[in-house]
């Protein structure tokens, strides 16, 4: 049982390198489009 686990693990760690890559690219993605749209809040309501 042991020795299945760890001679699965190499695949598992890199699916879940690339899951937490993809998270953290949709984390940036999101915080970049929510700091637009408050800039051009910002700016309109400066407007």
């Amino acid at each position: 049982m042991y020795s299945v686990s760890s001679g699965f693990s190499p695949p598992s760690q890199s699916l879940l390198f690339t899951h937490t890559f993809r998270f953290f690219i949709l984390l940036a993605l999101g915080l970049v489009s929510e700091g637009f749209f408050v800039a051009l809040c910002i700016s309109l309501y400066d407007n």
